[in-house]
């Protein structure tokens, strides 16, 4: 199971003649069957021309380090992609995918030797869900309508029906194979469900499947005793690239970044989970 995430570069304030820094790109990805134990990968790209290079090298790298601990490469590889809006699913698909199959490539594996499935998360939308409780109340009888935060692991992925004249409700996209999870618990205000897009299959996924193993993943975040937001190997790469924006503010080079996360993975034991 592999996150990645690329969060833009900071914006330079009006006037400011110092160019756009580079864009952090953080990849993890487990290195255990349980799904527990992480490596990281971080580096820098520039987004707006060519991202396959960097996330080629990460990913190979990332692979080395998980064949020397289990024996072999992986035969599925699961990408859960962080930060990337619905108009960015094609370029995902044109850049970032080929950097996986190079990678394996390189390994001496052709192309069909390794299954690849990419989920987009998005957390950036304004879908709600909730939960309405005494419906039929009024304010005259003094009974008040209450809307309360769903239950956790609620999924919603129906696309509603169409015929016998009834209308569409869906609030899933048409086309695309998403659903809404809420798998946490909101401690204030209403729960924000995550968005999650299967733009990319090659293992043949239930849809069913697929939720329950994105529900599981959210257990799995060492942060906290309870299920999160959304997938952990995405909020593992979220912290990762938050990592690399600090060490570069403070003046870490990107070549010196890349070398760094080389460094800890070829070591033969497993490297600790600094990122975290």
């Amino acid at each position: 199971v592999v996150g990645v995430d690329v969060p833009p570069p900071e914006p330079q304030p009006v006037g400011s003649t110092k160019p756009i820094g580079p864009s952090i790109l953080a990849i993890v990805a487990s290195m255990d069957g349980m799904l527990g134990q992480y490596c990281a990968h971080i580096t820098t790209c520039d987004m707006r021309t060519e991202p396959v290079n960097s996330l080629r090298d990460g990913i190979g790298a990332l692979l080395d380090h998980f064949a020397r601990k289990n024996g072999g490469f992986p035969k599925s590889i699961i990408v859960y992609r962080d930060g990337v809006a619905d108009n960015q699913f094609p370029e995902v698909l044109e850049k970032e995918l080929p950097a996986f199959k190079e990678a394996m490539n390189l390994r001496g594996y052709p192309d069909d030797a390794v299954n690849v499935a990419i989920v987009v998360c998005q957390k950036r939308h304004h879908t709600r869900l909730f939960y309405e409780n005494n419906a039929n109340g009024n304010s005259s009888s003094g009974d008040r309508k209450e809307f309360m935060n769903p239950c956790v692991g609620l999924c919603v992925d129906a696309r509603g029906d169409s015929q016998g004249g009834q209308v569409d409700v869906s609030i899933v996209h048409p086309f695309i194979n998403e659903f809404y999870l809420n798998s946490h618990v909101a401690i204030q205000g209403t729960a924000k469900p995550c968005k999650y897009s299967l733009i990319y299959d090659e293992i043949g996924f239930k849809m069913s499947e697929l939720e329950l193993m994105t529900y599981w993943l959210t257990y799995l975040y060492c942060r906290c005793t309870k299920s999160v937001s959304y997938a952990t190997p995405a909020y593992y790469a979220h912290w990762a690239a938050r990592r690399g924006k600090v060490l570069l503010n403070a003046g870490v080079t990107g070549p010196q970044l890349n070398a760094m996360s080389n460094d800890w993975l070829g070591e033969e034991a497993l490297p600790g989970m600094y990122f975290i």
